[in-house]
């Protein structure tokens, strides 16, 4: 989240801010950064047990990593024009969905990839 707020401040820094819809954009950044986080570590935590960790990595997270970032694409979109919460309460969903996804099979699987 940190560095998703870092590269925010940047990027309005150093170009015109096109944003229209704050609470609805930080509502995708953080999401996004939960999702992605756990994406990652969950992907990592199986990459680990093969030989090639960092190919296994990559092949492993881009099927895993797509479905996510669909719908954040979408609600970016969305935030740079007026919108309103019935216009994003769809991909929010949807995100929030994806999030709770990926947490809970980590959460299931990770005690298994914890003794192997």
């Amino acid at each position: 989240m940190l560095i998703s707020g870092l590269s925010l401040l940047l990027f309005s820094l150093l170009t015109t801010y096109p944003i229209e819809e704050n609470g609805f954009f930080m509502l995708a950044l953080l999401l996004g950064a939960l999702g992605i986080a756990a994406n990652f570590t969950f992907v990592s935590a199986i990459a680990k047990h093969t030989r090639n960790k960092s190919t296994m990595m990559m092949i492993l997270s881009l099927p895993v990593i797509i479905p996510l970032l669909l719908p954040l694409v979408r609600l970016s979109i969305k935030c740079l024009g007026p919108a309103t919460w019935a216009m994003i309460q769809s991909d929010v969903t949807l995100l929030i969905s994806v999030d709770l996804l990926i947490v809970g099979l980590a959460l299931v699987l990770f005690p298994f990839l914890w003794r192997g």
